[in-house]
């Protein structure tokens, strides 16, 4: 994360006269030193590197690679000035050849990291990459990083670059500015990539002229970048990549103008419209609707009044969303051949339709109660719904919050997921009283979705549900408690690691994992020994995979299990975590 500087203020308070003692007092007492800036701490670091005693040249070395991807910049002008052959060596190889100098945190948590980075194993190299990215922290980026920049084999740029750019360290966007004009193009994509994932708006300028590019996938890696940055001074060059003939280019285009709502986009996108590929119309439709284009209405009309289904959902929120009411009439039409399509209630409810209200509510109610979805799906909520609802976006927010009093429990547990994942955190004040609701379905979704935004405040319902007969009520109690889980939801998660479900013991694991409570160990052992009900060597792979990672957050080594693991391999992992088990174990549920 971004480190944010500290304000110190300083209040001094002088009487007419200072005494011997409190003046000796205020020279002696510790003053907070400023924090040395990047260049500063590098040129003290770099003058070790001239140090005729290799210890002191390795301990500058590692004290670089502890900065972080921001001073690579730095290595590399010292890299082109510097006259010292000494000097330009060891920069070379913290450039060229990171494996050399790993820092003892590093060595620590990935003890075979050294020989895994230099490997001619390309899966060996993945599982660094990927090593790296979850131990995290500045000399992993740096690492990375440097990888990504400097390596001549694309297979190891490859594998360093998802675990790269999934470290979201703000300290890469920088690095990897200057790659945007690199003459290598696979170098070029990953650091639109990192950008993209950043949101970095000093990429833009460096973006817009791979629009240009005759390699597609670089055309395609910008126009993503730019949709995510959604930053207005693209605008031209975004609406000549509508124009593109590259599907995925002008589907990011299409979704950058719903971001950016600019209204020179309108024209161009009307034309899309006529493309043949549905999915570039359904984002030229969306970025209509969100324009509240007018000019568009007779063109989505016609969609919606043709039989492309795939294509017809969007153009009918885009409707809505616009506000013309000449869209009533098709839209009713289309209610009388299917009473039940979401989207056109959706449309005419955002058209102020009062009937079109009844009619959703209703539906939504009479969907819940269906059979193929009478089983409980408070995590997830139903898809054709959502489409719609998410489609029309926080336009429909006041109808969720009308639907959150429906006298049905299930449309009340429907209006509460839905209005969690439109309105996000907007909706933690309207979810909140449905912790009190006298339907326990309810009050689970309320503290489900509470969960989902760190809210403990539904904490009471998961532990309960934790012991539910319903299987999916546990899987999706211990799903949330990934979230929102402390300690004391530790003793009602364990007996669910022998679950008969796997799918509920994986969901178990994972939130054992991230409350880190150390008295989950044992359990987590036996399922990683193999402990389990599960016959199916294959599930129990990804048991002991799912063991493996919990095990990781809670005790800090960095021991994963892998489908192609070894059995040798799994030994030692086994005989690492019962190592440290024995090491830091303390008074738990198990001791006593």
């Amino acid at each position: 994360m971004r480190q944010t500087g500290y304000i110190l203020l300083a209040v001094a308070v002088v009487g007419f006269a200072l005494t011997l003692d409190s003046a000796m007092a205020q020279e002696t007492e510790p003053q907070k030193q400023p924090q040395k800036s990047l260049q500063e701490r590098f040129e003290s670091l770099l003058s070790g590197l001239k140090s005729e005693e290799y210890a002191k040249r390795e301990q500058a070395a590692l004290g670089i690679v502890e900065l972080g991807a921001a001073v690579i910049p730095l290595l590399q002008k010292e890299l082109a000035r510097t006259k010292d052959q000494q000097v330009h060596h060891t920069i070379e190889t913290l450039l060229k050849k990171p494996h050399v100098y790993l820092p003892e945190r590093l060595l620590r948590k990935i003890p075979d990291l050294r020989k895994k980075l230099q490997s001619e194993d390309a899966q060996d190299r993945s599982t660094a990459a990927n090593r790296l990215r979850r131990v995290g922290g500045k000399e992993a980026a740096f690492i990375l990083t440097v990888l990504v920049l400097h390596s001549r084999d694309d297979k190891l740029r490859n594998a360093a670059a998802w675990p790269l750019i999934n470290l979201r360290d703000p300290d890469v966007g920088q690095v990897m500015l200057p790659s945007l004009k690199s003459s290598n193009t696979s170098l070029q994509v990953w650091a639109a990539y990192a950008v993209s994932y950043l949101k970095d708006k000093r990429a833009v300028p460096g973006l817009i002229p791979m629009l240009s590019s005759t390699d597609r996938e670089c055309r395609a890696a910008a126009a993503g970048a730019l949709a995510s940055i959604a930053d207005p001074a693209a605008v031209k060059a975004m609406i000549q990549a509508l124009k593109d003939p590259e599907d995925g280019v002008r589907m990011s285009a299409a979704f950058y103008f719903a971001r950016v709502k600019d209204k020179g986009a309108i024209k161009p996108l009307i034309e899309t419209l006529t493309h043949e590929d549905y999915e570039v119309v359904d984002d030229a439709a969306a970025a209509l609707g969100r324009l509240r284009a007018k000019e568009a209405v007779s063109h989505l009309i016609k969609i919606i009044e043709g039989e492309l289904g795939e294509i017809r959902d969007e153009a009918m929120i885009a409707l809505g969303l616009i506000g013309d009411k000449k869209a009533v009439a098709p839209l009713k039409k289309i209610l009388k051949k299917d009473k039940n399509e979401p989207a056109a209630l959706v449309a005419l409810v955002l058209l102020g339709d009062a009937d079109a209200e009844k009619a959703l509510l209703k539906e939504m109610a009479a969907f819940s109660q269906r059979e193929e979805w009478k089983r409980p799906r408070h995590i997830e909520p139903n898809p054709f719904f959502y489409m719609a609802f998410g489609g029309a976006g926080k336009d429909i927010v006041p109808f969720l919050k009308k639907a959150l009093k429906h006298d049905k429990p299930r449309t009340r547990a429907l209006a509460c997921n839905y209005l969690a994942r439109i309105a996000r955190k907007d909706a933690i004040d309207q979810i909140l009283p449905l912790l009190k609701d006298n339907e326990e379905r309810v009050r689970f979704a309320a503290a489900c979705r509470l969960a989902g935004f760190g809210r403990k405040d539904g904490l009471k319902e998961l532990l309960k549900a934790l012991k539910s007969s319903d299987r999916y009520v546990q899987r999706d109690a211990a799903k949330a408690l990934q979230t929102a889980g402390d300690s004391s939801a530790v003793p009602a998660l364990l007996p669910l690691l022998k679950h008969e479900m796997w799918w509920v013991r994986k969901e178990a694991a994972e939130a054992l994992g991230n409350i880190g409570d150390k008295s989950a160990v044992p359990a987590l052992m036996e399922m990683l020994e193999g402990k389990s009900p599960l016959k199916d060597k294959d599930h129990k792979r990804w048991e002991r995979g799912y063991a493996t990672n919990a095990l990781s957050r809670i005790t800090g080594l960095d021991l994963i299990y892998y489908n192609w693991t070894s059995d040798k391999a799994l030994q030692s992992i086994i005989a690492e975590y019962r190592k440290w088990w024995l090491q830091n174990k303390s008074k738990s549920p198990q001791d006593k």
